[in-house]
């Protein structure tokens, strides 16, 4: 990666939000070490980023909380760990209309925590809630034990926001439980590890506690 890129990256996520070199140490993958990593705090930021690294042929691994990121093959080559940890908020809870809409970046136990105050909750059981986040399950199709009575991560998911490689923002689905409105573009994104775009924002079903 040329110190251009690098310069260009620090200016879309600032400074402080960029590590390269011996720092990506815990970044690596399966003895692969990234160029660089980058922690973007909005969708605007995932945006340039995705589109930088589009234009420089760098590959891109999306990162959440990094427990399923030894999970598969590992990726040939790592150019840019796109770090979605300051995403983190949950934007939208409808208790009811039994929905939320949250930041990948944001923990399981962080999004439960926030629902338990209002009597409802996401049925989801992952390993390690406090490290895996709502992007990070969906793009793996993470699930625990209680996936055999409420389902998994895809039954769960009606509405999502992806930046895909060139940068291009999409959502699909919507923000009701019974949305039948065309075909169902959210559930594309679910277990394909990021290969087809970084999720960045999610609306869930919910249930009542």
């Amino acid at each position: 990666m040329s110190d251009a890129t690098l310069d260009t990256l620090r200016g879309i996520v600032g400074p402080a939000n960029l590590i390269h070199g011996v720092d990506c140490s815990p970044y690596v993958i399966e003895g692969r070490t990234p160029v660089a990593a980058v922690f973007p705090g909005s969708v605007e930021e995932v945006s340039a980023v995705l589109a930088l690294a589009n234009e420089a042929a760098l590959p891109v691994t999306p990162w959440g909380g990094g427990t399923a990121i030894s999970v598969g093959a590992p990726p040939a080559r790592l150019g840019i760990v796109l770090g979605l940890g300051r995403m983190h908020r949950v934007l939208e809870h409808e208790p009811g209309d039994l929905t939320a809409t949250v930041q990948a970046g944001a923990t399981i136990r962080h999004l439960q925590a926030a629902l338990t105050a209002r009597g409802q909750w996401l049925s989801l059981d992952p390993p390690d809630p406090d490290r895996a986040t709502i992007g990070g399950v969906l793009a793996a199709n993470a699930s625990g034990s209680r996936r055999h009575l409420y389902g998994t991560s895809r039954d769960l998911l009606i509405g999502v926001a992806v930046v895909c490689a060139d940068g291009a923002v999409i959502h699909g689905g919507g923000k009701v439980v019974k949305n039948v409105a065309g075909y169902d573009l959210p559930k594309r994104f679910v277990g394909a590890f990021g290969t087809l775009g970084v999720i960045v924002e999610a609306t869930l079903k919910l249930r009542p506690r």
